[in-house]
Order: C-alpha cells, then sequence, then structure tokens
C-alpha cells in the first residue's frame, strides 16, 4: 500500500483540534464577531488568538468596544473536536485509526455523563471494530469489505485503488506535488490496476494546474531569496553567524531533495525559495505531459471493461467466452493485470484437469491368463495339432478403421507373442502327436510279425 505522509497525520491532527483551540466568540459593538481563542482577559481588555490561512495572529480589544462574549464550555469544545470525526467509505491503514481511537476515547473518559457521550461511545466502537478488522487483513474499498484471501489475490487492483483515491484526495486539496507522487507510486507497482486509466486522466488535469503555480513563483523566489538575504545581513553580529548557517542548511537541504526527486523519477517538493526544486518541476511537468498525451485512454479503458465482463463470465461458467475477452484485453493494454491474472488463472486451471490416465500393457493381462491357466493332470488325452492360421495379420491401419482402441498396440502384442510350440498348449499338442506316432508304429510292427508267423 501506498506510504502516506507525515504530514497528513499533522494536519488529522490539525483537523480535529483547530475548532476547539479557537471557539471563543467576542461580539463589539460595531456588530464585528471576533471568532478564536481568548488567551488573555483584564479588566480593561481582551487578548484574542486569531488563525487565518495557517497564520496565527493576536487581536486586543477594549472592553469598552465590547457587546459581548461568548465562551464555550470545555464540553462543547471538546465534543466540537471530535464532531466530524466519520468512518470512511474506504478503510483507513492500521496506524490512522490511533489518532481518531485517542480523541473519541479521550472525550468519553473525560465527559461520561455528557449527552453526547453516548454518540461518541458508538463512534468509537465503530472506529475500533473497524481496525479489528484491518489488522486481520481485511480491507474495506467504496463500502465493501474485502477478505484477507481476497486483499492478497487482488493486491495490485486493491493498493492501485488507494493510491488512486489518495491522488484524488490530495488534488482536491491543492496539494498537486503530492497527488503526483502518488500518480508515481502507481506507476512504479500498480502500472497494471483498473484505475490507471483514471489516474492517467487526473494526472493530465493537475499537471497544467502544477506548471502555473511553478510559473508565478519562479519570479516570486527570486524576490523572496533577496529579501531573506538582506535579513540575514542587517542581523546582530551575534545572530548572523546562525542565521547564515540555517540558511545554508535550508538551501541545502531543498537542493539535495530536488536531485533526489530527478534520480527517483518523483517529484520535488514545491519550494518557492529554491531555485532547484522549481526548476526540477518545470522539467518534470513539460516531460510527463508529453508522455501522458501519447498514451492512448482509450483502448485502455476497453481493455479494462473486457476484463471486468470476462470476469463476471468465468463466474457465470462461460469459459469460452471469457477466454475471447481475456485476449482482446491483453491485446489492447498489455500491462493489464486482471486480464493477464484471470487468463494465467484458466490456463491453470486446464493443467489441473488434465491428468495423464495410465494404461497398462497388452501383455500384462495375457501373462496373468496364462499363468492362470492350470497344467492339465492325469492321462492326456489324444489331441489334434491346432494347424497354424494361414490368414494374415491385419495392418494398423484396417485394424484401425474395424474400430480397433489401440491397433498399434494389438500389432505389437501379436508380433511379441511366443511361437506356438513354446506354449503349454503348443507343447501338449506335440507330445499327444508323438504319441499318436510312435503307437501307430508299434501296431504295424506287431501286424507284420503276426502274419509272418501264420504263414
Amino acid at each position: 500500500m501506498p506510504k502516506i505522509s507525515p504530514s497528513i497525520t499533522r494536519l488529522l491532527t490539525i483537523a480535529m483540534f483547530v475548532t476547539s483551540a479557537f471557539a471563543d466568540t467576542v461580539t463589539l459593538k460595531s456588530g464585528e464577531h471576533i471568532e478564536g481563542k481568548i488567551t488573555k482577559e483584564t479588566d480593561k481588555d481582551v487578548t484574542i488568538e486569531i488563525r487565518s490561512g495557517g497564520v496565527v495572529d493576536e487581536r486586543t480589544v477594549t472592553k469598552a468596544e465590547i457587546e459581548k462574549i461568548d465562551k464555550i464550555s470545555p464540553e462543547v469544545e471538546a465534543y466540537r473536536a471530535i464532531d466530524r470525526i466519520r468512518l470512511q467509505l474506504n478503510s483507513f491503514p492500521a496506524a490512522q485509526y490511533e489518532p481518531y481511537i485517542a480523541a473519541l476515547d479521550a472525550f468519553v473518559k473525560q465527559y461520561p455523563n455528557s449527552v453526547r457521550t453516548i454518540d461518541v461511545q458508538t463512534t468509537l466502537n465503530a472506529f475500533q471494530a473497524e481496525l479489528k478488522r484491518v489488522e486481520g487483513g481485511e480491507v474495506k474499498l467504496d463500502g465493501n469489505w474485502l477478505s484477507k484471501a481476497e486483499v492478497q489475490k487482488e493486491k495490485v487492483q486493491i493498493d492501485g485503488r488507494i493510491a488512486f483515491n489518495y491522488m484524488k484526495a490530495r488534488s482536491a486539496a491543492g496539494d498537486y506535488v503530492d497527488a503526483l507522487n502518488a500518480f508515481a507510486t502507481m506507476q512504479k507497482s500498480y502500472a497494471g490496476a483498473t484505475t490507471m486509466p483514471d489516474a492517467v486522466e487526473l494526472a493530465l488535469k493537475i499537471i497544467p494546474a502544477l506548471k502555473a503555480q511553478v510559473e508565478r513563483a519562479i519570479p516570486e523566489q527570486k524576490i523572496l531569496q533577496d529579501q531573506r538575504d538582506k535579513g540575514v545581513k542587517t542581523a546582530s553580529t551575534t545572530d548572523r553567524p546562525e542565521m547564515e548557517a540555517a540558511v545554508k542548511k535550508e538551501d541545502e537541504s531543498a537542493e539535495a531533495a530536488a536531485k533526489a526527486a530527478d534520480t527517483s523519477g518523483r517529484w520535488a517538493p514545491f519550494i518557492k525559495i529554491s531555485a532547484p526544486c522549481l526548476i526540477s518541476l518545470q522539467k518534470k511537468a513539460e516531460n510527463e505531459e508529453k508522455r501522458l498525451l501519447a498514451l492512448k485512454l482509450g483502448p485502455m479503458r476497453e481493455s479494462v471493461k473486457l476484463a471486468e465482463d470476462a470476469r463476471q463470465k468465468l463466474a457465470n461458467g462461460d469459459k469460452v467466452g471469457a477466454e475471447a475477452e481475456l485476449k482482446d484485453a491483453s491485446r489492447l493494454w498489455q500491462a493489464n493485470e486482471l486480464a493477464k491474472r484471470l487468463s494465467a488463472d484458466m490456463v491453470a486451471e486446464k493443467t489441473t484437469v488434465s491428468v495423464p490416465v495410465s494404461i497398462p500393457a497388452a501383455s500384462e493381462p495375457a501373462a496373468a491368463a496364462a499363468a492362470a491357466t492350470p497344467e492339465p493332470k492325469g492321462p492326456v488325452k489324444k489331441m489334434t495339432p491346432k494347424p497354424k492360421a494361414s490368414t494374415p495379420r491385419p495392418s494398423a491401419a484396417v485394424a484401425e478403421a474395424n474400430g480397433s482402441s489401440a491397433p498399434v498396440a494389438a500389432k505389437k502384442d501379436v508380433e511379441d507373442a511366443p511361437p506356438f510350440y513354446m506354449t503349454l498348449p503348443g507343447a501338449v499338442a506335440i507330445v499327444v502327436g508323438l504319441a499318436i506316432v510312435l503307437g501307430g508304429a508299434n501296431f504295424v510292427v506287431k501286424m507284420k510279425k503276426r502274419k509272418a508267423e501264420e504263414a
């Protein structure tokens, strides 16, 4: 998942407590309302701390000018600090829940009898329950929870969606550099995410806005630098060395950040007083805009649609239709991770189903049958030897035409069979034949001897 900038946590803390820090209202007799935090009050005047556009200022007014003062009670002040804390459609990284839970829990413990405590406790319970699911590996996207297994399987798509949502949020806040760095993360780690076409389109809207900011800042940079240098020169001899060291460190840090961004392919920080940072941003914006304009978003979007349709067809059992759409999706956008993953899953499924079947050799059952044939016992009946068949063996092609399931194997079995005289039936037949021949010869000899005696 994309790393969240430490500034986000600081912004969160400010958002949680800014209302509580500046919640008092002083109404003047002129009708003006001053909202802020009363930091000092005497018999004659009131001092109010005011925040405007990130700048903190103080204003002191006499009590003669004041119509009324409305001070917020500590309980209301504390509630206003947490009133806007709500769960979102997307879950946060686990660490981001901690400041929310701590603020909600602090209110419940400090004001257990408040009429608002029940609602705060309900919100606290919801945050704690969601944190438990996130720690268990689940992720919530657009209000829908994905299991740990789904998260692992859809990692590229989920992380790509989170990075894109962060990109949109930073763009809406006007932090164009942070938004484009989120886009850089997407390109490096989640290039095949289905949100990439939308991210490219958003980047093409952000870059011109950033270019305009940089173009305005470049002339101002020289003015700001001159003012800073003048301030250092006019400083006292005691403060000047320390200020010069601070300025040098600041410039070196900004220059190093610009070089690091150029090397890593990211965007340099937007520092108005740093010429290296502004120049880096200007060049990066020009080159990146040209590159992104050359991309064909139409085929990318069509590829995403085909991959999503293929996933639905697979869910409905239409594997043939899904396979065709996945081929088209990969052809239109080769980096489409969803299309590549679903195609790989289909190939793996086919490999698993196609398991080879082992067929025993044809000679094995014949040998088994021969072994099972008992040897003859007792007197052997006279048998006429079985003449050899004169019919030629059928060729493999003929056997196949006649419906033989394994013509080649059958032919091999016939060719490998032993001669008839070496089989048990052949041996018996030969013995019987010899017996008949010998018996006949003996019979002829006896008859000739009898005739000779009678003569």
